[in-house]
């Protein structure tokens, strides 16, 4: 297994050998936990993504190892007292009428299925192009998000100078009883014209897409939710009943993106005067009944 083990993590904070080291015995752990656990029954695209190596981070996001795709949402071994969270994005793409893409995740996907999320959602990869942090902030993690922003929706001209990266969340997740979410995700912003994209969706990761305005994306979801139709991934329902409407507004009142947040600051959704529980988040009509929109 590779690790870093030298001072300094690839963002740049001084960080211990020895603490390095701790926590890379935790990521064996992580590489050995059921490892038999089987994928039968799941689509053969899917489950060959499942192999993916991921970026296998502590809670401030220091760089530890990696775990494949599979081992870092197994609830088997997520839901040990010394797991770790893995580097997650989370993309927000808007056009020039201010309006946010979204997607709904097909049924062939493993974890949340068949539900509503924002633009893009995956994983940096543990490979130097992705790790990397230049010669633009975040460069690394805006690579991935024009990798998989093509790989699903097959946008060919977005770069990542078109990127801002807004905030880091830590949050945790299930989808059942054996996958889960334990991600340190990236929250990144664009803004592109209707004329410099054409996007078709990859039927294997996304079955619908709609374009939403500040002023509807509470009644779209209500009204998806309350025909049975889809739910919410808990990621995208935290962002928006929290941080969404703040940077949408910044958008449509100064027709710029959010500035990137280069302080290093994470919102800790799991514990402490941020947290919130996922399994107890307010519905989305709950959340729209005590909005001021």
């Amino acid at each position: 297994m590779a690790l870093f083990t030298s001072a300094k993590n690839t963002f740049g904070r001084p960080q211990k050998l020895g603490q390095t080291m701790h926590r890379a015995g935790l990521v064996q752990q992580m590489q050995r936990a059921m490892s038999s656990e089987a994928l039968e029954g799941y689509d053969a695209t899917q489950v060959e993504l499942m192999k993916e190596n991921l970026i296998v981070c502590d809670e401030q996001d220091n760089v530890v190892g990696k775990c494949s795709k599979k081992e870092g949402h197994l609830r088997s071994f997520l839901d040990k007292e010394n797991s770790l969270p893995h580097r997650a994005f989370s993309c927000f793409l808007f056009n020039e009428k201010n309006e946010l893409l979204l997607q709904r995740r097909s049924s062939h996907k493993i974890t949340f299925p068949n539900m509503w999320t924002n633009t893009c959602c995956s994983h940096p990869l543990y490979v130097k192009e992705e790790m990397a942090d230049g010669p633009i902030p975040f460069q690394g993690v805006k690579t991935a998000t024009v990798r998989r922003m093509d790989y699903e929706l097959g946008l060919k001209n977005l770069f990542e100078e078109d990127l801002n990266m807004v905030s880091k969340i830590l949050y945790r997740a299930n989808t059942d009883e054996k996958w889960a979410e334990y991600e340190l995700d990236f929250i990144l912003f664009a803004k592109k014209h209707s004329d410099e994209f054409y996007f078709k969706a990859n039927e294997n990761e996304i079955s619908h897409t709609e374009f939403v305005t500040r002023e509807n994306i509470l009644d779209f979801l209500e009204t998806e939710v309350n025909t049975g139709e889809s739910e919410i991934t808990p990621w995208f329902n935290m962002i928006l009943q929290t941080k969404l409407f703040g940077w949408w507004d910044h958008i449509i009142q100064t027709g710029e993106l959010p500035p990137e947040d280069t302080s290093g600051h994470i919102t800790n959704y799991i514990q402490g005067p941020d947290a919130i529980d996922a399994e107890k988040i307010p519905s989305i009509v709950e959340f729209k009944k005590r909005s001021i929109r």
